[in-house]
């Protein structure tokens, strides 16, 4: 069983511009992140990276290999779903692995869990998801709660916010629903460190200092 990760990058982010190469503060580029921790997950057989720009090789640790794609797919109404396909129909898999570099804190081993739901053929698809346990508002009305009998927050039903680290997914949904889920979709939760996305400058800015002051520190 053949299984391929791949990472989409693109230099023109709107919200946090030349995000997925901007540096922390020790000078380490965002995308290094999620390359060392595919390349260190026992199931996968090889790590791309899919992107327009050949800049992107400067970036790349050793392992993993550039794919050329589109610049189409740099556009902002461009389809992930139809930018994921063209992977697919370049490299031929039996399952798949996408993982972005706005999620630096993803572990080797909830990408590893992810893989073998699929791979053992329980579910078709897997994803990345961190609990919400927060007093919800729909509108003016609340959504997860109610005002008359309010609970402490610990025995709230978690909402589950869906986050980039990791899909994972066989080729047969790729042909089936033309996505990255399918019908049988396993949900591996994951923690508050390991789940932040950066979407804009304060979430860089806060992924920076987890990383330089938290993360690193652990290390030492």
């Amino acid at each position: 069983m053949r299984v391929v990760a791949f990472i989409p990058i693109k230099f023109n982010s709107r919200r946090v511009p030349g995000k997925n190469i901007k540096r922390f503060q020790d000078g380490t580029p965002l995308m290094y992140f999620i390359q060392r921790t595919l390349l260190q997950v026992k199931e996968i057989d090889q790590v791309y990276c899919y992107c327009s720009d050949e800049k992107v090789k400067q970036y790349l640790l050793d392992g993993v290999e550039w794919i050329k794609r589109d610049p189409m797919y740099d556009l902002d109404d461009a389809s992930p779903n139809d930018m994921h396909r063209s992977f697919c129909n370049l490299v031929p898999a039996d399952i798949y692995v996408i993982s972005h570099a706005t999620s630096p804190f993803t572990k080797v081993e909830s990408i590893s869990a992810c893989i073998q739901k699929v791979a053992g053929g329980e579910y078709d698809s897997s994803i990345l998801c961190k609990e919400l346990k927060e007093f919800m508002y729909k509108g003016d009305k609340p959504f997860n709660f109610s005002l008359t009998k309010i609970p402490r927050t610990q025995d709230l039903k978690p909402l589950l916010e869906e986050v980039n680290g990791a899909y994972v997914f066989s080729r047969a949904v790729m042909e089936r629903f033309h996505t990255r889920t399918g019908g049988r979709i396993y949900i591996h939760t994951i923690g508050k460190i390991e789940g932040i996305d950066i979407d804009d400058p304060e979430d860089f800015e806060m992924a920076d200092a987890i990383y330089t002051y938290i993360l690193k520190g652990r290390k030492t």
